[in-house]
């Protein structure tokens, strides 16, 4: 462990390929005015998604009921999915199988397929220390770990750096937008009671 200055703390870190240093503490998080631009993105980027995410959340907690199931169709789960992709598995299990819903699977699996590739890359955003920021080039420097669950070697790790341009994170949040737009077209229809009717009676 190494401390470079008296607001930077740094771990180096090995996997026996590569040394990184983690910044620990210190740099742009513990200083935010120094990178305005890049706190502005990801601020944006993480309430986009935030967003997206409640919006899911609402329509399962609009169709995920025991009313709305059977013993044939099988469709209810009484524990409300936490993980983004348990999510997204129970919305495309209800849009697959539930007759009133089968006019938006199309369209749903859709949304789906779109909603696991950004949360690859939101992972990448969210879960990783901001450890540098150029603020001529408008480029951050990223860094994450995570253990790779190897049987025969439990201490092996993989880091993970990342080098994007601000206008990535800028743009990232603008693909969320157009998503959570989408998926208001189908939400929207959900919302009546004419829609409750027809899951009601899972026609």
């Amino acid at each position: 462990r190494e401390a470079v200055m008296s607001d930077d703390y740094l771990v180096i870190l090995s996997d026996g390929k590569q040394r990184n240093e983690f910044l620990l503490n210190g740099g742009p998080i513990n200083n935010p005015t120094s990178a305005p631009a890049v706190f502005l993105a990801l601020g944006h980027a993480t309430a986009t998604w935030s967003r997206l995410e409640q919006h899911i959340d609402s329509i399962l907690l609009q169709v995920n009921k025991k009313q709305h199931s059977s013993e044939i169709l099988a469709l209810y789960d009484p524990h409300h999915p936490n993980p983004f992709i348990d999510k997204i598995r129970l919305l495309k299990r209800y849009f697959n199988k539930h007759p009133a819903l089968k006019d938006y699977k199309e369209k749903i699996s859709a949304f789906a397929s779109a909603a696991m590739k950004m949360a690859k890359e939101r992972n990448t955003y969210i879960h990783s220390v901001i450890q540098e920021y150029d603020a001529q080039k408008q480029t951050i420097v990223l860094l994450s770990i995570r253990p790779l669950y190897n049987q025969k070697n439990p201490y092996l790790f993989k880091i993970t750096r990342f080098n994007p341009p601000i206008s990535a994170l800028q743009s990232f949040a603008v693909f969320i937008n157009r998503v959570n737009n989408y998926l208001e077209e189908i939400s929207r229809q959900l919302f009546t009671e004419n829609a409750v009717a027809k899951l009601r009676t899972r026609e």
